[in-house]
């Protein structure tokens, strides 16, 4: 094997990994097989939160966000 040639397999798995398209209904009919934790995290916890629900987190830098999604 030539130098660089395993590069060229873990570049070839992540080009086809990313090039994956599929709707938000799929996706989610693949994620949701079993009943996510729903235990919320402040503010997240004053939302009636459900299976199913999509939540979008924005704000600026150092704001948390990760961590929000971490917990």
């Amino acid at each position: 094997m030539e130098v660089g040639q395993g590069n060229m397999g873990a570049r070839h798995d992540a080009e086809g990994w990313i090039g994956v398209s599929e709707t938000a209904q799929e996706m989610l009919g693949r994620t949701l097989i079993e009943r996510p934790c729903l235990i919320a995290v402040p503010p997240l916890h004053r939302v009636p939160l459900r299976p199913g629900n999509v939540v979008e987190l924005v704000g600026p830098s150092a704001s948390a966000k990760s961590e929000i999604l971490l917990q």
